[in-house]
């Protein structure tokens, strides 16, 4: 399934995606079309999770649309002269969901690790720690939920079953932690964004829309624990005054984040066990 990065930019850096308001973005001398939209799509409503492609179109002298999917979970389209955004929006509503299937069969045909399949006697990373499986009380209709120092699920459920229903409650779950923690720290670092979606990258956790202000978080960042998701969550706020990955961006992490390379350590041993255990 997931392949392990070579070098921490490489994979797991978080990087960041324009969203559908402009027309065309400017980048190293050429124009290219920016596009974020939910991968089946839907139109986006703020406080729920939706998986997000995120897709750079460029245009060629092409007649056919080609599509470049990335393991950091980003794609480039080559498409035609005269191609808009109108059009790569509509490419994407009717092929959204291929296109993502693709990139999730790619990612798992990479894997390199043998995976131990999970059972009700597997343990859930939950917020840096791992939860033991409880059976729901009968009567229970709820679905599951994380309560006491446990992971509650119906009774029954495969190893792929128990998966799924652990990354649901992680997306139902994922705006409230995270929308709380993105407010403090604005307000702390005086910065704004716009927007906060709630994705689900594997290997991208995290993104900042340069001219939305959005920010997306992987619901599966509820695996790490509050000093990472705070590393990152600073980290995407951070892009709202210094876009770019250079030494401005690095100078106000450190000013706000005076342990910003333990946390990026943290950060990239805990993908590292994460990828392992077949959760990333």
């Amino acid at each position: 399934m997931r392949k392990q990065p070579k070098s921490k930019g490489e994979v797991f850096c978080p990087h960041r995606s324009s969203d559908i308001k402009p027309k065309t973005s400017a980048y190293g001398g050429f124009e290219f079309l920016d596009l974020s939209v939910p991968a089946d799509g839907s139109t986006y409503v703020e406080g729920t999770f939706a998986p997000h492609l995120h897709m750079k179109g460029i245009r060629s002298k092409r007649k056919t649309i080609r599509v470049i999917p990335y393991a950091n979970e980003y794609f480039e389209l080559l498409v035609p002269n005269g191609f808009t955004l109108a059009d790569m929006k509509q490419f994407a509503d009717e092929n959204g969901q291929e296109i993502s299937d693709g990139l999730q069969k790619m990612l798992d045909e990479e894997y390199p690790y043998e995976i131990t399949p999970l059972s009700y006697e597997s343990k859930i990373p939950y917020l840096g720690e791992y939860l033991p499986i409880r059976i729901l009380p009968d009567g229970d209709e709820s679905g599951g939920y994380f309560r006491d120092g446990a992971v509650y699920l119906k009774p029954g459920l495969t190893g792929e079953e128990i998966r799924e229903a652990v990354l649901r409650l992680l997306g139902e779950m994922a705006y409230g932690i995270f929308k709380e923690k993105l407010d403090r720290f604005a307000k702390a670092m005086n910065l704004r964004y716009n927007r906060l979606a709630i994705d689900d990258g594997r290997r991208s956790f995290g993104m900042y829309n340069d001219v939305s202000r959005d920010i997306f978080l992987s619901r599966r960042l509820l695996m790490m624990n509050d000093a990472v998701i705070d590393f990152l969550i600073v980290h995407e706020l951070a892009h709202a005054e210094e876009f770019s990955h250079g030494s401005e961006h690095d100078a106000l992490m450190h000013s706000i984040m005076p342990n910003y390379d333990e946390c990026d350590d943290a950060f990239h041993e805990t993908c590292s066990r994460l990828i392992k255990q077949g959760w990333i």
